[in-house]
């Protein structure tokens, strides 16, 4: 099934060029891959590890045990100039913030990060880093998954003095203890350092190791490195470094220490709590939500790409003829800005979602009403109906925002006739101005409805959902040009 999706992706006439959906990220050439090394550093296979270490395990073991996919071109490291502009940061003093997203989101995280934080940010293998003053708090990043504070970064000639050690583990185990000594406690959140002072015992944590491709560890380090033993050397240094408790789980811990492992870099982090946003219409976390039905830094980064038309003196109107469980119009309220003119009587923002199928819709209510949001505008019924926003002027919508249907299950909702309808919708309802953010499995039909229509492409990426999804997703951004059509 994924070799014919594939097949049939590469057949995809020119016209979609043509009509300018094409991913934003131009095709990376084919990386090269480092040397790998052995245990003194020289490129080579050999394992000359300490014998006290013992024997480098068995390769299937340890795929089996730590499971990793090669997901194409831009899951490589960091291009050189890119390790040398977070090298410069890091010499300057700056705090580190490494935020991790889904596979092709890099490019619309990278702007949330220039449009909040007024910071430039890299790309590296599926996830973005970007510089804040040291004495910043934890931003809050709505296209996120999870944002760490980095604490520690290795270079290649750091790699280079731990792979000439007299034992890698060990060098590894003190380059880890230093950075924990030094800065880890500036990398955690404050709150959790006073409850855990509050209650007169050690902060408990838990570390989690992960490769950026697979075999990542082997080309940084040496070809016979034991994965699972590289990390039992970073907990148990950092154990020794901060007197902190070491929790095999981490369903009870105050801090989550990751670490990453590239090619020719290696970092180590802690992972910022769920902080709700401040600056927004509704400042809620997403662990409030008790049915987010699709991924939250996904919906995040849509709601973002969606308020980027909201206009200062008023509250807004975002629509989404698909809701499902809600979480695109949940995002919405979570990143729509305040009005900055405080003194004008602002109208609260409204949220309009229909959806056909009435478990999906009682779903959505539930969501709503677990953060406090107006469930008035949740309608259940057909959004393409004739009567459906009878009470709704032309142009009178900000942002309309839709994950199309797609999938056996839905094929009601995904066929060409349905996106005609769909987009002949946001055609009348949007204002000049405001915005399309949609995310689709079906481009073509997209791209051949809503090439007649008056919008102006601003953004195209290319992205994937999982392994439970085959084919690449388009999200798609449109802005509405001119004037409304009677």
């Amino acid at each position: 099934r994924r070799a014919v999706a594939a097949a049939r992706r590469a057949a995809r006439p020119s016209w979609r060029t043509e009509v300018g959906f094409v991913s934003d990220v131009a095709p990376s050439a084919a990386p090269t891959s480092a040397p790998r090394r052995d245990a003194r550093g020289d490129p080579g296979g050999g394992a000359n590890m300490k014998a006290a270490r013992g024997p480098a395990r068995g390769n299937m073991k340890r795929q089996r045990q730590h499971p990793r996919q090669h997901h194409g071109d831009d899951e490589h490291d960091l291009r050189d100039w890119d390790l040398k502009t977070v090298e410069r940061w890091q010499k300057e003093g700056a705090q580190l913030v490494m935020a991790i997203t889904t596979k092709g989101m890099q490019g619309v995280m990278k702007q949330e990060v220039l449009d909040r934080y007024s910071r430039d940010a890299v790309s590296m293998s599926g996830r973005v880093c970007f510089p804040l003053a040291a004495d910043a708090s934890i931003p809050v990043l709505h296209s996120a998954s999870r944002v760490v504070r980095i604490f520690a970064f290795a270079f290649e000639s750091d790699l280079r003095d731990i792979r000439n050690g007299a034992d890698m583990y060990e060098g590894l185990e003190r380059f880890a203890g230093n950075a924990a000594r030094q800065r880890i406690r500036a990398a955690v959140d404050p709150a959790v350092l006073a409850a855990a002072a509050a209650e007169d015992r050690p902060l408990r944590f838990t570390v989690r190791c992960r490769a950026n491709i697979q075999g990542a560890e082997k080309t940084a380090f040496c070809e016979g490195i034991d994965f699972p033993e590289l990390k039992g050397s970073i907990r148990q240094s950092l154990q020794r470094a901060t007197g902190w408790t070491l929790e095999g789980r981490s369903l009870f811990v105050d801090v989550t220490v990751v670490a990453f492992f590239g090619t020719d870099h290696f970092v180590l982090g802690v992972e910022a709590p769920d902080f709700p946003p401040t600056d927004t219409f509704a400042p809620f976390s997403w662990s409030d939500v008790p049915r987010p039905g699709m991924e939250a830094n996904l919906a995040g980064a849509m709601a973002v790409l969606a308020a980027a038309a909201a206009r200062p003196s008023c509250g807004g109107i975002v629509v989404d003829p698909t809701c499902g469980m809600a979480t695109l119009l949940i995002a919405s309220a979570r990143a729509w800005p305040r009005p900055t003119d405080t003194g004008a009587r602002v109208a609260p923002l409204r949220l309009v979602g229909w959806d056909r199928d009435p478990k999906q819709l009682e779903k959505a209510h539930t969501n709503f009403e677990a953060v406090g949001l107006d469930t008035s505008g949740l309608h259940l019924g057909d959004s393409t109906a004739e009567d459906a926003f009878a009470d709704f002027a032309d142009g009178s919508v900000d942002a309309f925002v839709c994950d199309f249907p797609s999938g056996a299950q839905y094929k009601a909702g995904s066929d060409f006739d349905d996106y005609d309808r769909y987009m002949s919708l946001a055609a009348r309802l949007v204002r000049p101005g405001g915005r399309c953010v949609l995310l689709t499995l079906c481009v073509d039909h997209l791209a051949k409805t809503a090439a007649p229509g008056p919008w102006q492409l601003l953004h195209s990426w290319e992205l994937t959902r999982g392994a439970d999804y085959l084919g690449a997703f388009h999200l798609v951004v449109l802005e509405r040009e001119g004037s409304v059509a009677r």
